[in-house]
């Protein structure tokens, strides 16, 4: 039996998650949405930050890419592109109500 990815009871008016996901991976991403969801009141508000990927691969996506693997999330696996972080959020049971993209800054 291997434990809980969030090891917390009762339910919670709010939950952030920034960057936890690329730690959780793509194999546990939707059994981590649905812990978090189960955790949520129901007007409960997620707030869900990730280090994704553009959709049209760049040279930057790659350099970024390799960064992120040595830097910040060495041996995660769920640096994803918008599109599949939203399917997979409502296929967890929530509503995206908004999205916001730092853009290529956010690496330098």
């Amino acid at each position: 039996e291997r434990p809980d990815l969030l090891p917390a009871t009762g339910t919670f008016d709010a939950i952030t998650s920034l960057e936890m996901a690329e730690h959780v991976g793509i194999k546990r991403y939707q059994e981590f949405l649905r812990e978090v969801h189960g955790l949520l009141k129901d007007d409960g508000v997620f707030y869900f930050q990730v280090a994704g990927l553009r959709r049209q691969w760049r040279y930057e996506d790659l350099v970024w890419g390799l960064f992120m693997g040595e830097h910040v999330f060495p041996g995660a696996d769920a640096s994803c592109a918008m599109g599949w972080v939203t399917s997979q959020l409502e296929r967890g049971g929530f509503e995206v109500q908004r999205v916001h993209n730092l853009g290529y800054h956010y690496s330098i």
